[in-house]
């Protein structure tokens, strides 16, 4: 996970995308959806996995979980050009 020191005004950018991975027998498992979240000064950018339980499913009850950190990467420039 990159080091991550936070600028004095950040700005953040969320996105979600798919996750497609297999997925084996569990009572709680990553769902098919990932959370990016980025924070456009310095690059770094985080994925969270939104737990998923095909238990909870069945049951038709609400989950409530954490999101999980799935993975974390810096760009090797920021993403917001200079004002």
């Amino acid at each position: 996970m990159p080091e991550i020191q936070l600028p004095q005004n950040p700005k953040f950018m969320m996105i979600t995308g798919l996750l497609d991975i297999r997925q084996g027998p569990a009572r709680q498992r990553p769902g098919q959806t990932l959370v990016y979240i980025a924070e456009a000064n310095t690059g770094v950018i985080l994925a969270y996995a939104l737990p998923w339980s095909p238990n909870a499913h069945l049951a038709n009850q609400p989950f409530r979980s954490p999101l999980l950190l799935w993975s974390a990467d810096k760009l090797a420039t920021a993403i917001v050009p200079a004002e």
